[in-house]
């Protein structure tokens, strides 16, 4: 049967509670059909609504109902012989289709045993019955010939004297297709700062429209890509004929190829209980085009790396019906680019407000034991609608033998909550009992625990990411594990964390990798052009390898031309070339660590094939960079190699340097501060003294 379009409101706007509300007239089909097809309804797991199972003795009939009709996202009515004798149907009928306009429930009919020219003409007639009894609200009775109009041009079922059985199953099926198409997607645990992101993809989108739109959702991996994608299809998802999140693309074609997308985007868009089977790339896109070049699709193709994937899925705006949206993420602009993704959104880090709360709402914060002889547990729903935040949160009473909180902690926590000063005020009267708010789910922080949340945040830089992983690990554990904790975590990255972050650096090819470790390692937060002749004359290409690493999100630069890499994505890099031989440092391409660099100098284990670059003084046939700052040398080397490309010694200890020393390459010298005298013997491309 044909299904008519849904137009639901956003999730976050509106309460669904029941999946199904059923409307019937009791004295036709309490017993047999209806009672079969709600049965059937809950043997499928759909929570149906059907008023003499759900309403309790007691309960105010007409209002209960009323609200059970706004809570549900489909109505069925059931329209029998005698459908219209029933004025408390013909009540449920005008609600029904007023929640179909103000809210944008789905409104399913079955005509059984009646056609639907029986409700236009014979129904309408019937109530002329009612006249009588209603005629103080004529009103009224003009309100239940329009529902009847309107409802008898409705799509819906049609059995006439068929095989019920048979009949149930089928609209069983649909409408169980048709909820799980319409389920919303699962975010996140704590959805912290989304609304301005879903504020600004909803511009860009501008629903309603009748263009056909692709936007780019782009920026470092962990920052928060998907979550928002996910959270902007649940806002929308509903005002559409068909819509499709089709997630992990990279991952999945890393796995198969793009065949088995394409049929899940066909089978999800179409509705089909089963897969549609395409066969080949090239007949998929053919099928895709053709059976969607008419619908209105929201289709969201998560983490693209590649332009072939956007080509085979969504290659063309006209491969999809007028007021189309497409969204994209990835962490390569480029392929935005290639594409011609004009509208783009970056997902710049959390504030460190948001990055706080998102951190304290991992359940963190241990709670003090001893603290709580016995619990009472209450809910209250606080919400703030003001114009400049829209929270709503839990707080959850927890009534304990010690009603005493520190007014530091008091002042602290609702400046990392962020609510209104009315908000405050309210949920301020309930401090007199010991609180939970479902920002730290037990107790607020102990004492000293303050600056440890703050180490957190200020490393995490406001990576989602990285917040949520160690908010998670650091969940319930001491002070001196938290120590602990942020003291490695300074050295070495979480293995969770790292292997995200370098999915990115595992894209790269060999040029851009180079160029990446040496930025993680050598120089961030240095000039792009300084950094692009030291990389030339190391025979890499930088101008176009940076440029991948900006589109990648792996590099920024900043407004006075130098390279930013964040700290944890440097941590990355530095952990890659730790990898490549965790136990001897010698034995690394790249050496910046103090005690690293001493004991390799101490124990005399440098490779000299494997050292490329290194702040302190080891020489190896491949050494092309040496950095050394803030170090103190009773005298210099006595030899050096002629690899060198960047030489940058600051207080240099010797009146010259080593007579055979004869470098070619050498690009950059930088000997500021030093004992030197002179430079005999040396050619130096750009000299460079400080």
């Amino acid at each position: 049967m044909a299904i008519p379009k849904i137009s639901f409101t956003s999730p976050s706007s509106h309460p669904w509670i029941h999946d199904v509300f059923l409307s019937f007239r009791g004295e036709d089909t309490r017993n047999t059909f209806t009672g079969h097809l709600h049965h059937a309804l809950i043997e499928k797991g759909i929570k149906t609504f059907r008023d003499d199972v759900v309403l309790q003795k007691g309960d105010e009939i007409s209002p209960a109902l009323l609200e059970a009709i706004e809570q549900s996202k489909i109505s069925i009515i059931v329209f029998s012989k005698k459908y219209a004798t029933s004025t408390w149907c013909l009540d449920e009928l005008v609600k029904i289709l007023e929640c179909r306009k103000s809210i944008g429930q789905m409104v399913q009919p079955i005509f059984y045993n009646v056609d639907p020219s029986d409700v236009r003409k014979q129904f309408v007639k019937d109530l002329d019955m009612h006249e009588n009894k209603v005629k103080d609200d004529i009103q009224r009775v003009l309100r239940w010939k329009v529902a009847l109009k309107e409802a008898a041009n409705l799509s819906g079922w049609h059995l006439n004297n068929g095989h019920e059985s048979h009949f149930i199953q089928r609209i069983v099926e649909e409408i169980s297709s048709i909820l799980v198409k319409c389920t919303f997607l699962d975010v996140a645990k704590n959805p912290v700062g989304l609304d301005s992101h879903i504020k600004a993809i909803s511009k860009l989108l501008s629903v309603g429209n009748d263009d056909v739109r692709m936007v780019g959702i782009h920026g470092i991996g962990g920052i928060g890509k998907t979550t928002i994608a996910k959270a902007v299809y649940n806002s929308f998802a509903l005002q559409f004929q068909s819509c499709c999140f089709l997630a992990n693309v990279r991952e999945t074609i890393n796995r198969s190829d793009l065949v088995p997308l394409q049929e899940t985007l066909l089978s999800e868009t179409l509705r089909m209980n089963t897969n549609l089977k395409v066969g080949s790339v090239d007949r998929g896109i053919t099928v895709i085009k053709e059976r969607l070049c008419h619908k209105k699709v929201l289709l969201v193709l998560d983490d693209v790396n590649e332009v072939e994937q956007l080509e085979k899925l969504a290659g063309d705006k006209n491969w999809f019906g007028p007021g189309s949206r497409i969204i994209i993420t990835t962490r390569d602009q480029h392929v935005l680019d290639t594409h011609g993704v004009e509208r783009r959104y970056k997902v710049q880090e959390l504030s460190d407000a948001d990055a706080l709360q998102l951190l304290t709402l991992q359940e963190i914060a241990p709670f003090s034991a001893g603290q709580v002889a016995g619990k009472n547990t209450m809910q209250v729903q606080i919400t703030d609608e003001g114009a400049d935040c829209r929270l709503q949160m839990q707080m959850q009473i927890v009534y304990c033998r010690c009603r005493n909180i520190s007014p530091e902690f008091k002042i602290w926590l609702f400046a990392t909550i962020n609510l209104s000063p009315e908000i405050k005020i309210a949920a301020n009267s309930y401090f007199s009992c010991s609180v939970s708010w479902n920002a730290f789910r037990k107790s607020y922080p102990e004492e000293g625990y303050k600056a440890l949340i703050n180490s957190v945040v200020q490393y995490a830089k406001g990576l989602p990411l990285v917040l949520v992983v160690l908010g998670s690990f650091l969940c319930g554990r001491s002070k001196p594990q938290w120590e602990s904790t942020i003291r490695k975590i300074q050295r070495s990255l979480d293995k969770d964390i790292y292997e995200i972050l370098k999915i990115s650096f595992d894209a790269l090819d060999d040029n851009e990798k180079a160029i990446f470790l040496d930025i993680a390692c050598f120089f961030n937060r240095e000039w792009k052009d300084f950094v692009t002749k030291i990389l030339e004359a190391s025979d890499f290409d930088p101008v176009i390898g940076i440029q991948v690493l900006i589109e990648r999100s792996l590099v920024n630069v900043d407004q006075h031309a130098r390279l930013q890499m964040h700290d944890v994505i440097q941590l990355m890099g530095r952990n890659i070339v730790h990898q490549e031989s965790p136990d001897e440092p010698g034995k690394r391409s790249r050496l910046w660590s103090h005690e690293d660099i001493l004991r390799v100098l101490k124990e005399n284990t440098g490779t000299y094939n494997a050292i490329q670059g290194i702040k302190l003084d080891l020489f190896g046939q491949k050494l092309r960079l040496l950095i050394i700052r803030h170090a103190r040398f009773s005298e210099s080397p006595k030899s050096w190699y002629n690899e060198l490309i960047l030489l940058d010694w600051d207080g240099y200890p010797s009146p010259s340097l080593p007579s055979n020393f004869h470098s070619q390459k050498l690009v950059t010298l930088n000997m500021s501060h030093s004992k030197i005298k002179q430079f005999k013997g040396i050619e130096v491309n750009i000299l460079s003294l400080f």
